[in-house]
């Protein structure tokens, strides 16, 4: 399967030689694209023919592309030199540019070569991941195909897919190494890195400015968070910050190709997550001012847009699920019992409105965090300081942010901060630098046009989240995708004059970097070093396998555990458990066991096959009987005659 690489790899090669010389960003979105984009393609290629397993056909598919890149390449060959993006110039770094970039530079050193080790040394143990993450890819090798299966877990099978196919194929190439199959969470991150650079660079940003955002991106917890965890939305933010970059470096350089590099990011987006779709109207503004610059007559321009996004909407969002969801359920985005659980489907309009006006508040305070700083009792006692401030203002408004109206949860003023892939936002430097920046640059004056369209734009994808779905404390990842376009705005505080700001600066970025490493040391559900502090925590190097992928479920690893030496590593188990329980770790290492799911969330629960050798199942779900073998917390272990 590593061969499937050769093709692909000599693709990227070929199209970068092709476009050389291009700024940096420009060339890591149309690599990041384009290999993401091949591997989709040829994933949906494999699973139509039923041979998702199948080397041969990966490699065939990948030699396809390459052949039809060469051709392309030859029949319309670029035109010109790319023009180049204006950068201010700029003296040797002052004392107190180094002061600033120094740490930030070494924080994100050190939290990049951390995040590595724990990407490649230890196994999945991301929420998501395990329930349907890398659980749907399990079963989608098990099947051979992607086509849509009754499994316990909605999710598995209405969410899209296309990240789906990008965990798959580094698993395959791997060697069936479940550990790299969040690789592309990492280059996700790497990406969104070197793109927040690029649009620093295209809003009229210094170098050093540039690398000031770049770097202060890096460090916010939410983004380290999501490096390496086994998710999708650090994929779904680089796929987001290149439809922007793309559209902004068309200002300088009005070229189809970057017309066309907005539209496959977009559509690859789209068929990764559906939430993408909320925050469309931002990308539509990001494609007016972008356009607005274009050679008259503009429309030609549009025509190219429109063109370059159905091509992409049909290559890579449709095979994503959709049609399949219409389908099976009347509407695109899954059954109706899906659509009322996260989102305002059912509400009137007036009732919606009021939620969302208090959702805006409920994401505001959740911002107002140290989120990253371990769980020390200092770190506690000024989270609730902190978070004290809006608990006696709001009420005192008259507004009521802990009703459970308009939430999935309950919102809590106090709540701890955490380093964790879902629960934290942007740390300390989101609420004392990236969001003074926003709203300095969004209401300030004698600010460039691309600064403040971006500033809106974070403000908008806030607001599209609040009046968009039901509030939840789990929505920290999603923010990943608006610091793609805060952070290019904070670029000005490196040309801070006053000492008082100065001083700020220095502080606050020191503070964060601190936070930075801590977060990704003492994460929540895995401590990277023993430490003892409200109970003992192991180094997550020092655990065993299902140690670490039961980090976020501690209750049911003894469960795991007596699963696993009583079922033969071969056995065919029917599996009859609770939507969102940790499925993977029943496939075993290396994934040989078969599980057939038979709580259908569709269709009921359905009979045990008559293959099965086991059936495992939760206590709510089945009664126990006698000879059942309890395996821990409400999971039993039922052994099949045959």
């Amino acid at each position: 399967m590593f061969l499937a690489l050769v093709p692909l790899a000599a693709a990227c090669w070929w199209l970068e030689r092709r476009f050389r010389p291009a700024p940096l960003g420009e060339s890591c979105s149309r690599l990041f694209v384009f290999a993401t984009g091949t591997i989709v393609v040829c994933g949906y290629a494999a699973s139509a023919l039923g041979r998702l397993n199948d080397p041969l056909v990966w490699t065939a598919s990948a030699s396809a592309v390459l052949v039809a890149v060469i051709a392309i390449g030859v029949a319309f060959p670029a035109s010109g030199r790319p023009a180049p993006p204006q950068i201010p110039r700029e003296g040797p770094p002052s004392r107190f540019e180094r002061i600033v970039l120094a740490p930030m530079a070494i924080a994100t050193a050190v939290t990049g070569l951390l995040n590595a080790a724990v990407l490649i040394f230890t196994a999945p143990r991301a929420w998501d991941g395990l329930t349907y993450h890398v659980a749907r890819v399990a079963y989608y090798l098990q099947h051979r195909s992607m086509a849509f299966y009754d499994a316990n877990y909605w999710a598995q099978v209405v969410h899209p897919r296309n990240s789906a196919v990008l965990s798959l194929h580094a698993y395959l190439v791997s060697g069936g190494n479940e550990r790299v199959a969040s690789i592309w969470q990492l280059l996700a991150y790497w990406t969104c890195v070197v793109v927040v650079y690029g649009i620093a660079i295209e809003i009229g940003s210094t170098r050093r400015q540039a690398a000031f955002t770049a770097m202060l991106f890096a460090v916010l917890t939410a983004s380290l968070m999501q490096a390496a965890a086994a998710d999708n939305d650090m994929i779904l933010a680089a796929y987001a910050g290149i439809t922007v970059y793309s559209l902004l470096r068309y200002r300088s350089d009005p070229r189809p190709r970057h017309l066309a590099t907005a539209s496959a990011a977009s559509a690859l987006a789209l068929g990764t997550k559906a939430v993408f779709a909320v925050n469309a109207p931002l990308f539509v503004a990001a494609a007016i001012d972008g356009l607005a610059h274009a050679p008259r007559p503009r429309s030609r321009a549009w025509l190219q847009l429109a063109a370059f996004g159905v091509a992409a909407l049909l290559v890579f969002t449709v095979p994503s699920g959709y049609v399949t969801m219409f389908r099976l359920f009347g509407n695109p985005l899954g059954p109706a019992s899906v659509r009322t659980e996260h989102t305002f489907e059912g509400y009137d309009a007036a009732t919606a409105v009021r939620y969302g006006a208090k959702n805006v508040l409920r994401f505001g305070v959740d911002f107002l965090s140290l989120d990253g700083l371990p769980r020390v009792t200092i770190v506690n006692r000024a989270q609730r300081l902190l978070r004290a401030v809006p608990a006696h203002i709001i009420p005192r408004l008259g507004i009521d942010l802990e009703e459970p109206g308009g939430a999935r949860t309950t919102f809590l003023y106090d709540r701890i901060a955490s380093a964790h892939e879902v629960h934290s936002y942007w740390g300390v430097l989101g609420f004392t630098l990236v969001w003074a920046s926003v709203m300095a640059a969004a209401f300030g004056r004698r600010v460039r046009s691309g600064a403040r369209l971006l500033a809106w734009m974070t403000i908008g994808f806030l607001v599209l989240q609040a009046f968009s779905s039901l509030y939840d404390p789990w929505r920290g990842r999603y923010f990943v995708t608006a610091a793609i376009f805060a952070a290019p705005v904070a670029g000005r505080w490196l040309a801070a004059k006053h000492p008082l700001a100065r001083a700020y600066l220095v502080l606050v970025i020191w503070i964060g970097c601190v936070s930075a490493i801590t977060a990704v040391v003492f994460h929540s559900n895995g401590v990277l070093v023993s430490v003892d502090y409200g109970g003992a925590h192991p180094s997550l190097f020092q655990l065993d396998r299902t140690g670490q992928m039961m980090a976020n479920r501690t209750s049911y690893e003894d469960a795991v555990r007596r699963f696993d030496a009583i079922v033969p590593a071969d056995a065919v188990v029917a599996v009859l458990l609770e939507p969102a329980s940790f499925e993977y770790p029943l496939f075993g290492r290396g994934l040989t066991r078969r599980l057939i799911p038979i709580n259908s969330f569709r269709s009921g629960r359905q009979p045990v096959p008559s293959d099965a050798e086991y059936l495992v199942f939760g206590s709510a779900l089945e009664p126990p009987r006698s000879g059942d073998v309890h395996l821990g917390s409400d999971w039993y272990l039922r052994p099949l005659t045959r």
